[in-house]
């Protein structure tokens, strides 16, 4: 801006000694012939271009200058915005860790205490101990009433931790490695039960997780090469 001003000027001024000099010499001039008054003229004009062209150029240095510190500025403010952006994703990331843990540590809760509980212990005794009779004297025995109930109260606890770990709420490689020897041995006395169970009620939805568990259990006792699991797994509640 100020280069500028400078050059307007002397730009005035310039003009202002050429009319002077027009007023003063004007006959002399007048009496030059028309090459003559072109080259007076190219002599007028050139110190302006001269001028122009050098505030020009400062000009141009000084905007290219200006656009630099901006771009750089801007440069800046994307920075900083990438960090904010980083942390706050890395704020994000580790609050969904707290809450996932926490999920898991409350469904691994409501599932011991639906697994510890003394029905579903006595259940599993229940079960275990008709390992080895034939399916079908099951319905002579004589507390066979009894027996069917553990069974339904068994198959329901295990539905219920087929759900937990089958939609995520706990982790299936820190649950089945500690439950697969009991879930392969209760699904092998109980396979027959449940497809008769299914075939009575018209559906193949019964105890359908409990079923997938039994399967993942036996993928694991299956598989030469078993996921690893932490040292600070919880420990399952075995039935």
């Amino acid at each position: 801006m100020r280069r500028t001003r400078t050059a307007w000027i002397i730009t005035a001024l310039w003009l202002v000694f050429i009319l002077l000099l027009l007023y003063t010499k004007g006959h002399d001039i007048s009496a030059l012939p028309l090459n003559a008054w072109g080259d007076y003229f190219a002599g007028v004009a050139a110190p302006l271009a001269f001028l122009w062209l050098v505030v020009g150029y400062f000009q141009q240095g000084e905007e290219l200058r200006q656009n630099t510190i901006a771009i750089q500025q801007q440069e800046r403010a994307l920075l900083l915005q990438a960090q904010e952006l980083k942390a706050s994703v890395e704020q994000q990331r580790e609050q969904v860790e707290a809450l996932t843990k926490a999920m898991h540590a409350s469904s691994f809760a409501k599932l011991y205490d639906i697994l510890d509980n003394e029905k579903v212990i006595k259940a599993r005794h229940d079960i275990y101990a008709l390992e080895g009779v034939p399916f079908a004297t099951w319905t002579t025995l004589p507390d066979w009433g009894t027996l069917e109930e553990s069974i339904k109260t068994f198959l329901r606890a295990h539905n219920i931790a087929g759900i937990f770990i089958r939609h995520g709420y706990l982790i299936e490689a820190h649950m089945v490695p500690d439950w697969e020897p009991h879930l392969r041995k209760s699904w092998k006395i109980l396979a027959q039960y449940v497809d008769r169970q299914r075939g009575l009620r018209g559906g193949k939805n019964h105890w359908q997780n409990y079923e997938w568990l039994a399967k993942v259990a036996e993928r694991y006792a299956n598989d030469d090469a078993q996921p690893s699991v932490a040292a600070d797994r919880p420990q399952a509640a075995g039935g």
